[in-house]
């Protein structure tokens, strides 16, 4: 599980998110030990994300839907569309709790 680990990380283009994926203990357990084996079991998944602050998971739910051919819908209040370039991301500014 250690090498899927680094080639996720490899395949991070921002160099802020992989340092957090590098610095901050228990990143790793609290979103990669739990969530990339199963989810990756999932062909083209469709993952709805709410929150992005700094992309960690995001990043993570990304990779597998690249991996996958899956989607992943993030909403968050604030723009952080700017974070992720990637067809297989589409980025909702909006509250998670706007239902109007």
């Amino acid at each position: 599980m250690a090498e899927i680990f680094e080639g996720f990380k490899d395949r991070i283009k921002s160099k802020e998110i992989r340092k957090i994926w590098d610095t901050i203990p228990g990143v790793k357990r609290k979103f990669f030990d739990f969530f990339y084996k199963e989810l990756s079991e999932y062909e083209k998944p469709k993952i709805l994300e709410f929150g992005v602050r700094h992309g960690v998971s995001t990043s993570l739910f990304l990779d597998i839907c690249k991996q996958k051919d899956g989607n992943l819908y993030s909403v968050d209040s604030e723009d952080y569309s700017y974070q992720f370039k990637d067809e297989k991301w589409k980025f909702i500014h909006s509250k998670d709790d706007d239902f109007i």
